[in-house]
């Protein structure tokens, strides 16, 4: 399971219900908030490796185009940093459907 742990504020952005996600393995977590610089900009960090990314051009209510971008565009950027498109391919199978829930972390 890919877990996205919104925070409050993204959650009311997003108009989203959390799930109770419980324990998940922390390279599948990611904390997602949102930032407002002219735009809406909304951050994703994995719960392991710290790793970042920054989407823009979601509107709220735009869940699934949320899903899908993410992933897309985390594919692109493993690429660009020189991982095997079939690493990239087998985290995301891995991965599965995308989870819903509330941070639980604040060292991230």
């Amino acid at each position: 399971m890919l877990a996205f742990r919104f925070t409050q504020k993204l959650l009311k952005d997003m108009k989203v219900d959390p799930v109770d996600i419980g324990e998940v393995d922390p390279l599948f977590c990611w904390h997602v908030n949102i930032l407002q610089l002219k735009r809406k900009h909304i951050i994703f960090v994995n719960n392991s490796s710290r790793l970042c990314l920054i989407l823009d051009g979601i509107r709220s209510s735009q869940l699934s185009k949320l899903q899908e971008k993410f992933k897309s565009e985390l594919k692109e950027y493993l690429q660009l940093e020189g991982i095997k498109k079939s690493v990239v391919e087998q985290y995301l199978f891995e991965a599965g459907e995308v989870s819903i829930g509330i941070t639980n972390d604040k060292s991230v």
